[in-house]
């Protein structure tokens, strides 16, 4: 991996939308450790997949949310940085 240059870097300091896919359920009095985001399921993958859309503060909140799901013992599958609710593509390339 190669450092970013300055100019391409993702601020950590920023609100960002993010879309994490978890293997489990969330029970019903953790949701509000999850910092407004929406729990959803997806018709399309197995029901043991739930999947958490939302808009976070910062990296710090994304750290809380994270960590609310360690503390529960879910695997997170996967979890994009989306823009205009498509992946931000652009932005996750490294610079050569």
């Amino acid at each position: 991996m190669h450092p970013s240059t300055e100019a391409n870097r993702l601020p950590i300091d920023t609100p960002a939308t993010y879309r994490l896919c978890i293997q489990g359920q969330i029970p019903a009095n953790w949701i509000d450790r999850l910092d407004g985001m929406t729990v959803t399921r997806d018709p399309s993958v197995p029901s043991s997949i739930t999947i958490l859309v939302g808009i976070l503060s910062d990296q710090s909140a994304l750290e809380g949310v994270l960590r609310s799901l360690f503390e529960l013992h879910l695997l997170v599958l996967s979890m994009e940085r989306l823009v205009d609710g498509a992946i931000d593509t652009n932005r996750l390339r490294w610079n050569s």
